[in-house]
């Protein structure tokens, strides 16, 4: 009765544990001492469970905050966190467990999100100014060769077309004495 006046002054739910206690009470009646006993451990492990995950719900969300003032993206773990909690409200404690780990698990990955963009973010930073004069090099090298690459090119091009229309204007000139000669 102690633990349940204990959980319910925490504002748990006691609605399986008071089960348990009438049931306890019964078995006494009775005179099933050892199953009185095994009920009144039942209701300790369960006063003991709902404290501790009371205890896992307050550091996941000290780290959750703390993630947050980091810039970090919580809303995942945020959302796994409530439905625990109306999982354990529910008096649905392993699944409350088990969403307390997957947001745990959820931050954690937030986390290392975080920490793999500010590192790709610092690496670039820093090839820039670690490597600054060879890309300034490369950068007028391609300035300088550019322009006469693409003149070169233009007038290759410009000679293929001449090429081409000479050929024509002799195919021309020939069906022209062609017809002369025919008329």
């Amino acid at each position: 009765e102690v633990e349940i006046a204990e959980m319910k002054q925490r504002n748990l739910t006691v609605t399986f544990v008071n089960d348990v206690f009438l049931e306890a009470n019964l078995q006494y009646q009775q005179g099933n001492y050892t199953e009185v006993l095994k009920m009144t451990q039942l209701i300790s492990f369960i006063n003991e469970k709902k404290v501790e995950f009371l205890d896992r719900v307050a550091l996941t969300g000290r780290k959750e905050q703390e993630y947050q003032n980091n810039k970090i993206d919580t809303s995942e773990g945020h959302t796994l966190v409530d439905q625990a909690l109306t999982a354990f409200y529910q008096d649905q404690l392993v699944d409350a467990q088990d969403l307390l780990e997957q947001a745990d698990t959820a931050l954690e990955k937030a986390k290392a999100e975080k920490e793999r963009q500010k590192s790709l973010a610092y690496l670039s930073r820093n090839f820039i100014r670690k490597y600054w004069w060879q890309i300034l090099l490369v950068i007028t090298v391609l300035a300088i060769i550019s322009p006469l690459l693409t003149k070169k090119i233009i007038k290759k091009k410009r000679q293929k077309k001449i090429m081409g229309l000479k050929v024509e204007l002799e195919k021309t000139q020939e069906l022209i004495k062609r017809l002369q000669k025919d008329c």
